[in-house]
């Protein structure tokens, strides 16, 4: 959550639109993303161990496109491919919530109450990603060991 706070007080400060919006999945964790759109397509920026779940070009149409383009990278360590929901975009300004831990609850209590959309049900079977997907996706990046970066 914290890469997304620091995403959208960026975004603003630089005159964009930034919006949070969260990625529900089933067996694994739910992630937020910090959408934006620029000349009218949306984008994104977020923070992850996942490679593939990090920064998305402005080149999507509709949210629910931008959504979709983080569904194949998204995935529990056994392979399972796992995002099923995601929340409509909320504009998030700059405010109090920059420096005050109460207005953050309070924005945070508001992203947990908006309504999701299902991308696809819970039950429907699905392929593995492939191992080298597996194998790419998670990012451990050590600043003192110059090979991992």
């Amino acid at each position: 959550m914290e890469g997304t706070l620091f995403a959208a007080a960026c975004l603003s400060v630089n005159g964009y639109k930034a919006c949070f919006v969260r990625l529900i999945a089933t067996k694994d964790e739910n992630h937020t993303i910090c959408a934006f759109k620029q000349d009218g397509y949306w984008g994104a920026i977020s923070k992850s161990k996942f490679s593939g779940l990090r920064f998305r070009e402005p080149i999507y149409e509709t949210i629910s496109c931008l959504i979709k383009s983080y569904f194949e990278f998204y995935y529990n360590s056994k392979g399972e491919k796992t995002l099923r929901k995601f929340s409509r975009p909320l504009v998030v300004k700059l405010g109090k919530w920059l420096w005050n831990v109460r207005e953050l609850e309070k924005l945070i209590a508001k992203m947990r109450r908006m309504k999701l959309k299902i991308i696809l049900p819970s039950k429907i079977k699905l392929s593995k990603v492939s191992k080298a997907v597996f194998a790419s996706g998670i990012q451990e990046i050590n600043p003192f060991n110059k090979d991992s970066i």
